[in-house]
């Protein structure tokens, strides 16, 4: 296992199930002991406290029970590493306060080397003693033997039943990895892993990569991680590919043209010769922007058209891809951005609003059903001033009784002109919020043009180019959607409009799980997106 850690006959890992006194309390907390021939004092905190003992197995974890029933089970969260190929054997034990409840337990990792995995599928795995009594439980265990490498998931039940867990918990099973020819392998574990990564694309020709990469192997690493070594698009990012199918061109500057085969050749003679591993990135999600097989299938990536939240944050994009001025701040705020009237894409339309509302009057119009409150609804192909209200909602709390009107007509004026406020405010509301997202869109504006071109700690760009703009594109397009604003504009709508893609990125202190793209987030039209 670990440098820490020592092997020892009769090689069972042990997990130990405990329930609560209360029986109403089944929240679940992990407690680690972390056995070794030494007595270490805290070593690390998982989702409990963890304290090395001195006792002669390797480790032993303890679930024990407090809280409430309906909680989420922070035993999740509990981890057990074990050595894969090995003949290990993970043995599960009850606790004292599980002794007296007909425990289950289920584990989904397969029971022979000839049955494929499937995380879906649990076996039971029966309690057992060795004494063989039925009335004895202080020594009942379960073991579960370990045949592959990989992450497996168990739990367990407490009321006889198969699918009511009382608590779970998965395990790590570590790869045996060898090196070395057939008749010379070397075993691996994979704390003694020692990683180098390159950048592929600067190792030069192909026929260099050995003497380069024996520097690796000279300075004592036994695995190189390499970055994708497949076509690069235009950017040059090193996970930004081109063609996902075939080795980068730039590896094959003279007649000879090399493949994977070359590749294959030169990572074998690593693991054979020097006893280095090698492995590499499987970027199958992340495509240039100028990736023939992008205009095949732009349905793959984030459009105007599987995504028109986007189209706001595209003409933002566009308008700053058209701007260049010394005065940039002033210019955007004055000039620029309110010439694009980007809340037209969110507001509503006042007076054509009025009239539906006053038609639906004079017409008697039959409110099926309606909503506590009147608010905007978006129009879901973010079209200019098509954003609409429920008109029931808005019949059911603005077409009332008004005491004091002299005649039907002037109740109803009066019925629109308390409309009219209501609508103001809303559309007050979302301007409020588009002012934000502009005030912040230009924030990250100017602080990009300040790092790229300007600050001590930046690359320093000097001129702005149309190779390097003053703003990289936060969207792809063709070539001919290219034009003035107007133009680009027009290109949203229609067909057109999915060949208009969103670019990845990574939002600066955000959870790098969540999807950016989405409609609940506004980071593309906030140019918060940082991407190279």
């Amino acid at each position: 296992m670990g440098s820490n850690n020592i092997r020892m006959p009769p090689q069972i890992r042990t997990l130990t199930l405990h329930g609560g006194e209360n029986k109403e309390e089944t929240l679940y907390r992990l407690e680690k002991e972390t056995l070794s021939p030494q007595d270490v004092s805290s070593v690390s905190t998982l989702s409990g406290h963890v304290n090395s003992v001195k006792r002669q197995e390797a480790n032993i974890y303890n679930v024990k029970q407090g809280g409430h029933k309906k909680r989420v089970l922070l035993i999740d969260s509990l981890f057990y590493s074990l050595l894969a190929n090995a003949g290990w054997t993970l043995r599960f034990n009850l606790g004292p306060s599980l002794h007296a409840y007909p425990v289950r337990i289920f584990c989904n990792h397969p029971r022979d080397k000839i049955e494929k995995f499937n995380r879906d599928h649990y076996h039971e795995y029966f309690l057992e003693n060795q004494t063989g009594s039925k009335v004895d439980r202080h020594d009942v265990y379960a073991e579960v033997n370990i045949l592959m490498a990989g992450s497996f998931n168990y739990y367990f039940t407490i009321d006889d039943s198969e699918n009511n867990a009382c608590g779970s918990g998965y395990f790590l099973v570590d790869p045996t990895i060898s090196v070395g020819d057939i008749n010379d392998d070397e075993e691996i574990q994979l704390d003694c892993i020692q990683c180098q990564t390159v950048l592929t694309k600067c190792l030069g020709p192909f026929e260099e990569w050995e003497n380069r990469l024996r520097v690796s192997k000279e300075s004592g690493y036994n695995l190189i991680h390499f970055t994708p070594i497949q076509e690069l698009g235009e950017s040059n990012s090193a996970y930004s590919l081109r063609d996902q199918r075939h080795l980068s061109p730039v590896y094959s500057p003279g007649s000879r043209k090399y493949t994977y085969d070359d590749v294959e050749g030169l990572v074998k003679k690593m693991a054979r010769e020097w006893k280095v591993l090698s492995l590499t990135d499987i970027v199958l999600n992340h495509s240039a922007t100028d990736s023939p097989w992008l205009q095949e299938h732009p349905e793959c990536a984030y459009n105007l058209t599987n995504s028109p939240h986007l189209k706001p944050a595209y003409m933002m994009d566009r308008t700053f891809a058209n701007f260049s001025n010394e005065r940039i701040e002033q210019c955007l705020r004055e000039i620029v951005l309110p010439a694009l009237k980007l809340q037209e894409f969110y507001l509503l339309d006042i007076p054509d609003i009025l009239k539906k509302f006053k038609y639906g009057i004079e017409e008697n119009r039959y409110i099926t059903s309606s909503k506590p409150q009147l608010q905007i609804i978006q129009d879901p192909e973010y079209r200019r001033n098509q954003c609409q209200i429920d008109l029931d909602t808005a019949l059911r709390l603005f077409n009332t009784d008004r005491p004091g009107v002299m005649n039907r007509q002037q109740r109803i004026d009066t019925c629109c002109d308390d409309l009219k406020k209501k609508l103001i405010e809303l559309n007050n509301h979302k301007l409020d919020e588009i002012n934000d997202h502009i005030n912040t869109a230009i924030s990250n504006f100017i602080a990009n043009v300040r790092y790229r071109f300007l600050a001590d700690d930046g690359p320093k760009l000097g001129t702005v180019t149309v190779k390097e703009p003053l703003m990289h594109n936060y969207f792809a397009q063709p070539a001919d959607f290219i034009g003035k604003l107007d133009y680009e504009e027009s290109c949203m709508y229609g067909e057109k409009a999915c060949y208009i893609m969103a670019c990845n990125g990574w939002v600066m202190g955000d959870d790098p799980l969540r999807n950016f793209a989405e409609p609940v987030f506004d980071f593309l039209l906030d140019l918060a997106l940082y991407y190279h």
